[in-house]
């Protein structure tokens, strides 16, 4: 549980981080105002870098779970049904929201 709340921790640091570069980004473009024609783009390059770390640090703290948590039957994935084949698309594997069968029964 010790961990999980340390993720939970890490994760609302990691996206309050993020804000704030977004934020210096959309208002200045993620440049300072002090900067010069040639590193000007650079300026910029480096604050969109340090966002997409940021995002990378983040996708890998929300995608994390913890091993040590129990399936129960009260859990999501446990408690999802099974989507018959005939549900879903053949060439996507997505679950078929209006489907259409032809006369011939091919879907």
């Amino acid at each position: 549980m010790a961990e999980a709340d340390a993720a939970a921790v890490n994760a609302d640091t990691l996206r309050l981080e993020l804000k704030k570069t977004m934020t210096k980004i959309l208002e200045d473009g993620g440049v300072s105002k002090d900067r010069g024609e040639t590193d000007g783009s650079f300026g910029a390059l480096k604050t969109i870098d340090e966002a997409v770390r940021i995002l990378n640090s983040l996708r890998e703290v929300e995608t994390k779970k913890p091993e040590s948590a129990p399936t129960t039957p009260s859990s999501p994935a446990s408690s999802a049904p099974k989507v018959p084949k005939e549900f879903k698309c053949t060439l996507s594997y997505a679950i078929m929201s209006e489907p259409v069968v032809i006369a011939s029964g091919q879907g």
